[in-house]
Protein backbone atom coordinates (compact mmCIF):
# COMPACT_ATOMS: atom_id res chain seq x y z
CA UNK A 1 0.00 0.00 0.00
CA UNK A 2 3.03 2.37 0.15
CA UNK A 3 3.01 2.80 3.89
CA UNK A 4 6.07 2.13 5.53
CA UNK A 5 6.61 -0.37 8.25
CA UNK A 6 9.66 -0.05 10.95
CA UNK A 7 10.81 -3.25 12.87
CA UNK A 8 10.40 -1.85 16.02
CA UNK A 9 6.55 -1.14 14.81
CA UNK A 10 6.13 -4.69 14.32
CA UNK A 11 4.64 -7.07 17.12
CA UNK A 12 6.15 -10.12 18.44
CA UNK A 13 3.90 -12.40 19.63
CA UNK A 14 1.15 -9.85 19.57
CA UNK A 15 3.50 -7.01 21.72
CA UNK A 16 4.33 -3.47 20.10
CA UNK A 17 7.79 -2.19 20.55
CA UNK A 18 9.53 -5.42 21.86
CA UNK A 19 11.27 -5.89 18.06
CA UNK A 20 14.80 -4.21 17.80
CA UNK A 21 15.07 -1.36 15.72
CA UNK A 22 16.75 -1.43 11.98
CA UNK A 23 16.76 -5.56 11.35
CA UNK A 24 15.67 -8.50 12.76
CA UNK A 25 17.46 -11.73 12.66
CA UNK A 26 15.27 -14.20 10.68
CA UNK A 27 16.75 -16.85 12.92
CA UNK A 28 13.93 -16.06 15.70
CA UNK A 29 10.84 -16.17 14.02
CA UNK A 30 8.62 -19.10 12.75
CA UNK A 31 5.58 -17.19 11.13
CA UNK A 32 5.27 -13.64 9.31
CA UNK A 33 1.56 -12.56 9.75
CA UNK A 34 0.79 -9.54 7.60
CA UNK A 35 -2.68 -7.84 8.40
CA UNK A 36 -3.69 -5.86 5.54
CA UNK A 37 -5.69 -2.38 5.90
CA UNK A 38 -6.18 0.12 9.53
CA UNK A 39 -5.45 -1.74 12.24
CA UNK A 40 -5.77 0.40 14.94
CA UNK A 41 -8.82 -1.37 16.32
CA UNK A 42 -7.02 -4.57 16.58
CA UNK A 43 -3.91 -3.62 18.00
CA UNK A 44 -4.01 -0.04 18.95
CA UNK A 45 -1.28 2.84 17.78
CA UNK A 46 1.61 1.97 16.39
CA UNK A 47 4.40 3.51 18.97
CA UNK A 48 6.86 4.64 16.83
CA UNK A 49 3.74 6.30 14.26
CA UNK A 50 4.18 4.09 11.10
CA UNK A 51 1.70 0.83 10.57
CA UNK A 52 -1.08 3.08 9.49
CA UNK A 53 -2.09 0.94 5.95
CA UNK A 54 -1.60 -2.44 7.84
CA UNK A 55 0.76 -4.76 10.68
CA UNK A 56 2.68 -7.13 11.01
CA UNK A 57 3.43 -9.78 13.88
CA UNK A 58 6.22 -11.97 14.10
CA UNK A 59 6.05 -15.16 15.92
CA UNK A 60 8.24 -16.80 17.55
CA UNK A 61 9.91 -20.62 17.09
CA UNK A 62 8.00 -23.47 19.28
CA UNK A 63 9.36 -26.67 19.95
CA UNK A 64 7.71 -28.91 18.10
CA UNK A 65 7.01 -32.93 19.48
CA UNK A 66 10.00 -34.03 17.39
CA UNK A 67 13.22 -33.61 18.58
CA UNK A 68 15.18 -31.35 16.58
CA UNK A 69 19.27 -30.59 16.43
CA UNK A 70 20.27 -29.02 13.31
CA UNK A 71 23.63 -26.98 12.39
CA UNK A 72 23.87 -24.74 9.57
CA UNK A 73 27.13 -23.92 7.84
CA UNK A 74 26.86 -21.57 5.09
CA UNK A 75 28.51 -19.27 2.71
CA UNK A 76 27.26 -16.18 2.01
CA UNK A 77 28.63 -14.87 -0.96
CA UNK A 78 32.36 -12.65 -1.21
CA UNK A 79 34.04 -14.14 1.81
CA UNK A 80 30.81 -14.25 4.59
CA UNK A 81 30.88 -17.24 6.49
CA UNK A 82 27.69 -18.45 8.26
CA UNK A 83 27.30 -20.91 11.38
CA UNK A 84 23.81 -21.79 12.72
CA UNK A 85 22.62 -24.03 15.22
CA UNK A 86 18.32 -25.03 15.83
CA UNK A 87 17.87 -27.02 19.10
CA UNK A 88 14.53 -28.13 20.60
CA UNK A 89 13.00 -30.24 23.21
CA UNK A 90 9.80 -31.24 24.75
CA UNK A 91 9.34 -32.52 28.21
CA UNK A 92 6.59 -33.40 31.07
CA UNK A 93 3.65 -35.21 30.80
CA UNK A 94 2.17 -35.14 27.31
CA UNK A 95 4.80 -33.34 26.09
CA UNK A 96 3.92 -30.32 28.13
CA UNK A 97 6.71 -28.33 28.55
CA UNK A 98 9.03 -27.62 25.14
CA UNK A 99 12.64 -25.27 24.90
CA UNK A 100 13.55 -23.79 21.83
CA UNK A 101 17.32 -22.59 21.54
CA UNK A 102 18.61 -21.00 18.18
CA UNK A 103 22.49 -19.93 17.74
CA UNK A 104 23.64 -18.00 14.49
CA UNK A 105 27.20 -15.72 13.89
CA UNK A 106 27.51 -14.59 10.56
CA UNK A 107 31.22 -12.45 9.27
CA UNK A 108 32.63 -11.32 6.09
CA UNK A 109 32.58 -9.69 3.53
CA UNK A 110 29.14 -10.33 1.28
CA UNK A 111 27.96 -9.23 -2.16
CA UNK A 112 29.00 -5.54 -2.04
CA UNK A 113 32.48 -4.61 -2.55
CA UNK A 114 34.33 -3.81 1.29
CA UNK A 115 30.91 -4.12 3.09
CA UNK A 116 31.43 -6.21 5.73
CA UNK A 117 29.12 -7.79 8.44
CA UNK A 118 29.14 -9.23 11.86
CA UNK A 119 26.12 -10.57 13.19
CA UNK A 120 25.42 -12.60 16.20
CA UNK A 121 22.35 -14.17 17.08
CA UNK A 122 20.96 -15.80 20.60
CA UNK A 123 17.10 -16.97 20.74
CA UNK A 124 15.55 -19.17 23.75
CA UNK A 125 11.90 -19.78 23.85
CA UNK A 126 9.78 -21.83 26.54
CA UNK A 127 6.71 -22.79 26.48
CA UNK A 128 3.75 -25.02 28.49
CA UNK A 129 0.70 -25.90 26.97
CA UNK A 130 -1.97 -27.35 29.50
CA UNK A 131 -5.81 -27.87 29.30
CA UNK A 132 -6.87 -24.67 30.88
CA UNK A 133 -2.96 -23.06 31.55
CA UNK A 134 -0.62 -21.73 28.51
CA UNK A 135 2.70 -19.99 29.08
CA UNK A 136 5.40 -18.88 27.06
CA UNK A 137 8.72 -16.81 27.89
CA UNK A 138 10.76 -15.72 24.30
CA UNK A 139 13.96 -14.35 24.81
CA UNK A 140 16.61 -12.54 22.04
CA UNK A 141 19.78 -11.14 21.74
CA UNK A 142 21.46 -9.77 18.38
CA UNK A 143 24.95 -8.33 17.73
CA UNK A 144 24.54 -6.39 14.51
CA UNK A 145 27.57 -4.45 13.26
CA UNK A 146 28.45 -3.34 9.37
CA UNK A 147 31.62 -1.71 8.14
CA UNK A 148 31.50 0.68 5.41
CA UNK A 149 27.80 0.42 4.60
CA UNK A 150 26.61 1.18 1.20
CA UNK A 151 24.51 4.25 1.98
CA UNK A 152 21.55 5.69 1.04
CA UNK A 153 22.65 8.41 -2.61
CA UNK A 154 20.05 11.32 -2.43
CA UNK A 155 19.80 12.75 -6.29
CA UNK A 156 20.55 16.53 -6.51
CA UNK A 157 18.33 17.03 -10.13
CA UNK A 158 18.31 14.35 -12.49
CA UNK A 159 18.81 10.42 -11.31
CA UNK A 160 21.98 9.03 -12.21
CA UNK A 161 23.16 6.28 -13.95
CA UNK A 162 23.08 3.40 -11.36
CA UNK A 163 26.44 1.90 -10.67
CA UNK A 164 27.32 -1.62 -10.48
CA UNK A 165 25.63 -3.78 -8.34
CA UNK A 166 28.38 -5.07 -6.29
CA UNK A 167 29.91 -1.67 -6.15
CA UNK A 168 30.33 0.62 -2.99
CA UNK A 169 30.84 3.72 -2.42
CA UNK A 170 30.92 3.72 1.28
CA UNK A 171 33.76 5.62 2.82
CA UNK A 172 36.13 2.99 4.71
CA UNK A 173 35.49 4.76 8.30
CA UNK A 174 31.76 4.18 8.17
CA UNK A 175 30.12 2.08 10.36
CA UNK A 176 26.52 0.85 11.89
CA UNK A 177 26.66 -0.95 15.22
CA UNK A 178 23.67 -1.94 17.25
CA UNK A 179 22.62 -4.76 19.97
CA UNK A 180 19.21 -6.07 21.41
CA UNK A 181 18.27 -7.22 24.44
CA UNK A 182 14.47 -8.09 24.30
CA UNK A 183 11.72 -10.38 24.96
CA UNK A 184 7.98 -11.67 25.78
CA UNK A 185 6.38 -13.44 28.68
CA UNK A 186 2.78 -14.41 27.77
CA UNK A 187 0.41 -16.44 29.77
CA UNK A 188 -3.78 -17.56 29.16
CA UNK A 189 -5.36 -19.12 31.47
CA UNK A 190 -9.50 -20.50 30.88
CA UNK A 191 -11.15 -19.56 34.45
CA UNK A 192 -14.10 -21.69 33.13
CA UNK A 193 -15.21 -23.41 29.82
CA UNK A 194 -16.45 -20.03 28.77
CA UNK A 195 -14.58 -17.50 30.42
CA UNK A 196 -10.26 -16.91 29.27
CA UNK A 197 -7.91 -14.01 30.67
CA UNK A 198 -4.79 -13.25 29.54
CA UNK A 199 -1.57 -11.40 30.29
CA UNK A 200 1.64 -10.77 28.37
CA UNK A 201 4.76 -8.16 29.42
CA UNK A 202 7.77 -7.52 27.23
CA UNK A 203 10.52 -5.50 27.11
CA UNK A 204 13.60 -4.02 24.84
CA UNK A 205 16.83 -2.60 25.69
CA UNK A 206 18.92 -1.61 22.85
CA UNK A 207 22.14 0.31 22.10
CA UNK A 208 23.02 2.16 18.68
CA UNK A 209 26.24 3.72 17.94
CA UNK A 210 26.63 4.81 14.00
CA UNK A 211 28.85 7.03 12.43
CA UNK A 212 27.89 7.61 8.72
CA UNK A 213 27.87 9.89 5.18
CA UNK A 214 25.46 9.67 2.93
CA UNK A 215 25.95 11.60 -0.07
CA UNK A 216 23.71 13.73 -2.31
CA UNK A 217 24.94 13.18 -6.30
CA UNK A 218 24.70 15.34 -9.24
CA UNK A 219 23.27 13.76 -12.37
CA UNK A 220 27.14 12.94 -13.57
CA UNK A 221 27.79 11.14 -10.17
CA UNK A 222 29.48 13.44 -8.58
CA UNK A 223 28.85 13.28 -4.82
CA UNK A 224 29.15 15.56 -1.98
CA UNK A 225 28.93 14.07 1.73
CA UNK A 226 29.51 15.38 5.37
CA UNK A 227 30.20 13.08 8.16
CA UNK A 228 27.36 11.93 10.81
CA UNK A 229 27.24 10.58 13.98
CA UNK A 230 24.83 9.40 16.50
CA UNK A 231 24.19 7.16 19.89
CA UNK A 232 20.59 5.95 20.68
CA UNK A 233 19.52 3.99 23.18
CA UNK A 234 16.34 2.61 23.64
CA UNK A 235 14.19 1.33 26.93
CA UNK A 236 10.98 -0.13 26.10
CA UNK A 237 8.43 -1.53 28.02
CA UNK A 238 5.37 -3.21 26.69
CA UNK A 239 1.57 -4.94 28.11
CA UNK A 240 -1.37 -6.44 27.01
CA UNK A 241 -4.10 -8.00 29.41
CA UNK A 242 -7.62 -8.84 28.48
CA UNK A 243 -10.59 -11.17 29.63
CA UNK A 244 -12.18 -13.06 26.92
CA UNK A 245 -15.81 -14.44 27.62
CA UNK A 246 -18.24 -17.29 25.48
CA UNK A 247 -22.17 -16.61 26.18
CA UNK A 248 -25.21 -17.57 24.22
CA UNK A 249 -28.61 -15.63 23.89
CA UNK A 250 -30.95 -17.05 22.10
CA UNK A 251 -29.95 -18.35 18.37
CA UNK A 252 -27.03 -16.03 19.00
CA UNK A 253 -23.06 -17.16 19.89
CA UNK A 254 -21.06 -14.16 21.66
CA UNK A 255 -17.50 -14.00 21.97
CA UNK A 256 -16.61 -10.86 23.56
CA UNK A 257 -13.65 -9.26 24.62
CA UNK A 258 -12.28 -6.90 26.72
CA UNK A 259 -8.56 -5.75 26.86
CA UNK A 260 -6.16 -3.20 27.51
CA UNK A 261 -2.43 -2.65 26.76
CA UNK A 262 -0.03 0.21 27.28
CA UNK A 263 3.68 0.90 25.51
CA UNK A 264 6.60 2.76 27.28
CA UNK A 265 9.47 4.34 25.20
CA UNK A 266 12.44 5.88 26.94
CA UNK A 267 15.40 6.96 24.03
CA UNK A 268 18.61 8.92 24.95
CA UNK A 269 20.13 10.35 22.03
CA UNK A 270 23.40 12.52 20.79
CA UNK A 271 24.79 13.53 17.56
CA UNK A 272 27.78 15.32 15.91
CA UNK A 273 28.25 16.70 12.35
CA UNK A 274 31.41 17.24 10.35
CA UNK A 275 31.50 21.07 8.43
CA UNK A 276 28.52 21.02 5.78
CA UNK A 277 30.52 21.90 3.30
CA UNK A 278 31.52 18.61 3.62
CA UNK A 279 33.59 15.83 0.83
CA UNK A 280 33.64 15.38 -2.73
CA UNK A 281 33.51 11.39 -4.05
CA UNK A 282 32.31 9.73 -7.25
CA UNK A 283 29.46 7.33 -7.73
CA UNK A 284 31.62 5.08 -9.93
CA UNK A 285 35.30 5.49 -9.06
CA UNK A 286 34.95 6.24 -5.08
CA UNK A 287 37.52 8.49 -3.56
CA UNK A 288 38.35 7.45 0.11
CA UNK A 289 38.93 10.58 2.73
CA UNK A 290 40.38 11.26 6.13
CA UNK A 291 37.46 10.69 8.73
CA UNK A 292 36.64 14.55 9.04
CA UNK A 293 35.87 15.89 12.91
CA UNK A 294 32.69 15.78 13.97
CA UNK A 295 32.54 19.30 15.45
CA UNK A 296 31.07 21.55 13.52
CA UNK A 297 27.48 21.53 14.58
CA UNK A 298 26.64 18.99 17.97
CA UNK A 299 23.80 17.36 20.01
CA UNK A 300 24.32 15.99 23.51
CA UNK A 301 27.66 13.90 24.56
CA UNK A 302 28.08 10.99 22.24
CA UNK A 303 29.51 9.20 25.24
CA UNK A 304 26.55 10.00 27.96
CA UNK A 305 23.71 10.88 25.76
CA UNK A 306 20.57 12.43 27.67
CA UNK A 307 17.00 11.57 27.49
CA UNK A 308 15.35 13.32 24.57
CA UNK A 309 12.10 11.43 24.20
CA UNK A 310 9.82 9.60 26.13
CA UNK A 311 6.24 8.46 25.07
CA UNK A 312 3.11 6.26 26.00
CA UNK A 313 -0.01 4.80 24.38
CA UNK A 314 -2.58 3.37 26.46
CA UNK A 315 -5.38 1.82 24.57
CA UNK A 316 -8.75 -0.22 26.11
CA UNK A 317 -11.05 -2.29 23.46
CA UNK A 318 -13.82 -3.88 24.07
CA UNK A 319 -15.95 -6.11 21.34
CA UNK A 320 -18.32 -8.63 20.32
CA UNK A 321 -18.30 -10.89 17.35
CA UNK A 322 -21.77 -12.58 17.16
CA UNK A 323 -22.09 -15.82 15.51
CA UNK A 324 -25.22 -16.08 13.16
CA UNK A 325 -26.60 -19.44 10.92
CA UNK A 326 -24.55 -21.90 12.46
CA UNK A 327 -21.70 -20.00 12.44
CA UNK A 328 -22.04 -19.20 8.62
CA UNK A 329 -22.67 -15.26 9.38
CA UNK A 330 -20.29 -13.65 11.63
CA UNK A 331 -20.69 -9.84 12.30
CA UNK A 332 -18.30 -7.74 14.90
CA UNK A 333 -18.84 -4.51 16.85
CA UNK A 334 -16.26 -2.84 18.90
CA UNK A 335 -14.19 0.43 20.02
CA UNK A 336 -10.96 1.10 20.74
CA UNK A 337 -9.98 4.37 23.36
CA UNK A 338 -6.50 5.23 22.51
CA UNK A 339 -4.37 7.84 24.27
CA UNK A 340 -0.74 8.88 23.88
CA UNK A 341 1.69 11.00 24.92
CA UNK A 342 4.75 12.14 23.92
CA UNK A 343 7.56 14.41 24.92
CA UNK A 344 11.04 15.96 23.61
CA UNK A 345 13.90 17.48 26.06
CA UNK A 346 16.72 19.35 24.81
CA UNK A 347 20.28 16.91 23.65
CA UNK A 348 22.23 19.42 25.90
CA UNK A 349 20.26 19.84 28.86
CA UNK A 350 17.61 17.68 29.26
CA UNK A 351 14.94 20.10 29.87
CA UNK A 352 11.53 18.85 28.17
CA UNK A 353 11.28 21.33 25.02
CA UNK A 354 7.70 19.87 23.90
CA UNK A 355 4.78 17.42 24.09
CA UNK A 356 1.36 16.55 22.98
CA UNK A 357 -1.82 14.30 24.75
CA UNK A 358 -4.38 13.01 22.55
CA UNK A 359 -7.08 10.98 23.07
CA UNK A 360 -9.06 8.94 19.98
CA UNK A 361 -11.89 6.22 19.71
CA UNK A 362 -11.64 3.93 16.69
CA UNK A 363 -14.87 2.40 16.25
CA UNK A 364 -15.33 -0.95 14.10
CA UNK A 365 -17.34 -2.98 12.37
CA UNK A 366 -16.91 -6.12 10.23
CA UNK A 367 -19.10 -9.35 8.19
CA UNK A 368 -18.16 -12.49 7.51
CA UNK A 369 -20.25 -14.74 5.66
CA UNK A 370 -19.69 -17.91 4.45
CA UNK A 371 -21.65 -20.04 2.01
Amino acid sequence: RGFPVYSDDMTYNGLYGVLPRQYVASELVERVEVFHGPTAFLNGAAPGGSAVGGAINLTPKRAGDVPLNRVTLGWDGGDALYTAGDFSRRFGQDNQWGGRLNIAARDGEGTVEGENRELQVLGLGVDRRGDRARFSADFGWQNHRIDAPRPTVTPNGAVPTPPSADGNFAQPWTYTDEEQLFGVVRGEFDVTDDVTVWAAIGGRSGKEDNVLANPNSAPDGTLSAYRFDNVREDHVFSADVGVRFEVTTGSIDHTLVASASQVQLRSENAYAFSNFAGFASDLYNPVDVAPPTPDFFIGGDLGNPLTTERSRASSFAIADQMSFLDGRLLATVGARYQEIETGAYDYNTGVKSSGYEGDAVTPAFALVFKP
